[in-house]
């Protein structure tokens, strides 16, 4: 990246101790419009750009600061002759993800070439406008906004350091395209309640007393289309006013509204009884979007301070999302799986942003170990490849750096230290048995190696599993060592195609039969099940679960003669075992039973929805798996299809390949016979296998070649 003369910027005399809102300003006049004229930018913590008062870009992707991102973009359309603006406002949370990083900073390079002049290069540096916008010693839990305030005050800004001489290094463009920024409106307004008096300066839940009055809210339903026409808010004697604004889904983005108010009404928004974000109108027209991602299907309004009437143009919400388009459809005869897919494609758009990540904003957090279980779904759904591989490269960097994060972005405490990095090896291996990528391979597969190198460190010498060594828990929990064997039997189905030498296989190969003998020592032949551990005096912890047996089998860990009572105890567990798996073990779960062949159990779950427990995203694959049949083989050369057709009458559905979108459906004819059919892309082949459901039937299966991509 090219940043020339820029250099690092920030508010001067500014300690960085706290929250930061700080406002850059660069203005500058343009002869004329430039022909070509390409933005790079970045901030730290984040940034939001505009260029001549329009929105351009929220940014940068998430990075660790040894390897930092930008936004590189074209700007030449919004750029013109006359007097010209950039201006970005940086919000730095008061807490650096390194302590090399001890306050935030702003860089940007604007390069302009003209028909009939020279280039011209515009860097941030001392001449650009600096002002603090807003601060808080602690982070904060409400976002603020007062339209009413004097603007920030402007003074030069103070130079930090270089580009490439501070902390942040290795500044590449984002690999994965910006977030969205798509208009949502409200499908209805759905209450208007009175609610008790509350003081602006607070974030205490709301009262709700009763409804509204007849007349205090005139035309809500106004409010749906940003036109013309707006509602009108009365106020109440004694008390404020709740709207209650519903989307229709469940969606994520930011908030935005038009509003006519007197000066000093406060507009608190939030997606239940507390507020989360405030607004503090100034007299007249206030257009406001918020800096903060929010989630949810219903956004409360609540009108603070009036004193006199409140004109509402629109609200909505500008989502902010991963921009896919689906790919994927399944419908079927039983309307519960139709909706689980209908479901999961939402609640996995939800959580695709420039990683993947938990709901924003209180979790929008990203987790290495949540990628096995959305990867499959992106791919056969989204197609989203570039997001899968973005996610499982900085899932690498987080496994590896020093200090470790655990795999967790923003770093937080270690949780399932152990799990993250082997999950991480597992999810690499299914994404590449599909999607044959082996540049990637060769960068990430060191750092598999480094994850078993690091994990070998902490094998306890007499019982031979993996000790997580802090006093917090038991220091040997089975199923750390169950997933290690998991990642070992995946790391050696990589190591060939990696490189790695017959000598890296066999140490790999040898090594996860040792934990698998290991683990087999905690077998109770009385309950006919795995211990959970060994305690801190060397014994066997006296508790059994599910989770152990279930890895055992998952991984081939479990002899032969072990294998019925560890099955049974996955799918109908004894009332002596521990039932309740760890969040991250339940795609584990279902691939599982998928393993057992117990796909009536496996289906009865998915169809309870949001109600099963399960990961919401699981439908995603596991239905086209198990109702479509479609199996992928020799990197989507080959499919095979063989569907589970117990109590259906008939399915149908599509799913992103690497070649192109496959196409399968079947029905049921009378009771005897079942017609099924494949639409594949050219240069591959497909084939019908029978299962239990099907052994029985007159099945006709036809092929059909197809050009569309």
């Amino acid at each position: 990246m090219e940043w020339k003369t820029a250099q690092w910027i920030w508010l001067d005399g500014d300690d960085g101790a706290g929250v930061r809102h700080v406002v850059f300003r660069r203005d500058f006049r343009l002869e004329a419009p430039p022909e070509d004229a390409v933005l790079a930018v970045t901030g730290s913590a984040s940034f939001r750009l505009k260029i001549n008062g329009q929105w351009i870009s929220d940014g940068p992707a998430r990075a660790w600061p040894e390897h930092y991102s930008c936004d590189v973009m074209d700007c030449s359309h919004l750029l013109r002759r006359g007097l010209n603006r950039l201006e970005a406002e940086v919000y730095y949370p008061g807490r650096s993800l390194s302590p090399a990083v001890p306050r935030g900073g702003f860089l940007a390079a604007l390069d302009m070439s003209f028909a009939s002049e020279d280039p011209q290069f515009i860097g941030t540096d001392g001449s650009w406008l600096a002002g603090l916008v807003r601060r808080a010693e602690a982070p904060e839990t409400v976002e603020f906004s007062d339209a009413a305030a004097d603007g920030a005050e402007l003074s030069p800004a103070s130079v930090v350091c270089g580009a490439e001489a501070g902390p942040w290094k290795n500044i590449e463009p984002r690999s994965v395209p910006p977030l969205s920024r798509r208009e949502a409106l409200i499908r209805r307004v759905t209450e208007a309640n009175l609610v008790e008096k509350g003081e602006p300066c607070g974030a205490a839940p709301c009262r709700r007393v009763r409804p509204v009055p007849p007349g205090t809210v005139e035309n809500a339903q106004a409010m749906i289309y940003p036109d013309d026409r707006c509602a009108v808010i009365h106020p109440s004697d004694g008390y404020d006013i709740e709207l209650v604004c519903d989307f229709g889904q469940l969606d994520t983005g930011f908030w935005n509204f038009v509003v006519h108010a007197p000066a000093g009404t406060v507009i608190d928004m939030g997606t239940g009884d507390a507020p989360l974000c405030r607004f503090v109108c100034r007299a007249g027209w206030n257009r406001f979007t918020a800096r903060t991602r929010r989630c949810g299907r219903k956004l409360h309004l609540i009108l603070r301070r009036m004193t006199g009437p409140v004109r509402i143009q629109s609200v909505r919400l500008v989502e902010s999302t991963y921009p896919v388009v689906s790919c994927g459809e399944f419908s079927c005869s039983d309307e519960a799986l139709t909706r689980a897919y209908r479901e999961a494609l939402q609640a996995l758009k939800l959580c695709m942003a420039d990683t993947f990540t938990g709901l924003p904003p209180d979790e929008e957090t990203f987790r290495a170990i949540d990628l096995h279980r959305r990867i499959p779904g992106a791919l056969l759904a989204f197609g989203a490849v570039d997001l899968v591989v973005r996610s499982l490269v900085f899932a690498g960097e987080c496994l590896t750096r020093s200090p470790r994060s655990s795999g967790v972005f923003p770093p937080d405490g270690e949780e399932a230290p152990f799990a993250a990095g082997f999950m991480w090896i597992i999810a690499l291996r299914d994404f590449l048995r599909g999607s044959a990528d082996p540049e990637l391979l060769r960068r990430e597969f060191p750092r598999v190696l480094r994850i078993v190198e690091d994990s070998v460190q902490r094998i306890d010498p007499v019982c031979g599993l993996l000790r997580r060594g802090d006093a917090a828990s038991p220091p040997v929990l089975l199923s750390d060592s169950l997933l290690f064997k998991g990642a070992l039997d995946a790391a050696c189905s990589l190591a060939g195609d990696a490189g790695a030498g017959p000598g890296t296989v066999s140490e790999l190969r040898s090594l996860a039969d040792r934990i698998a003998c290991a683990a087999n020592a905690l077998w109770d032949e009385r309950r006919l099940a795995y211990h959970d551990g060994i305690d801190a005096e060397g014994k066997p912890i006296d508790r059994c679960s599910v989770a152990a047996g279930m890895l055992a089998l998952l991984f081939d860990a479990v002899p032969e003669r072990w294998r019925v009572s560890a099955g049974v105890n996955t799918v109908s567990p004894r009332e002596e075992l521990v039932p309740d798996l760890a969040p991250h073990l339940g795609a584990l779960w279902c691939e599982t039973l998928e393993k057992l062949g117990m796909y009536e159990q496996l289906l009865e779950r998915l169809r309870q929805g949001s109600s099963s427990g399960l990961p919401p995203e699981l439908p995603l694959f596991l239905l086209p798996r198990i109702v479509l049949g479609l199996r992928m083989e020799e990197g989507g050369r080959k499919f095979v299809v063989s569907p589970f057709v117990r109590g259906l009458d008939h399915a149908s559905g599509v799913c992103w390949t690497p070649r192109g979108p496959v196409r399968v459906s079947w029905r049921r004819e009378g009771t005897k016979g079942l017609i099924a059919a494949i639409s594949v892309p050219p240069g591959t082949e497909a084939s019908f296998a029978g299962n239990v459901s099907s052994r029985d039937l007159d099945v006709q299966f036809k092929t059909i070649l197809s050009t569309e991509m």
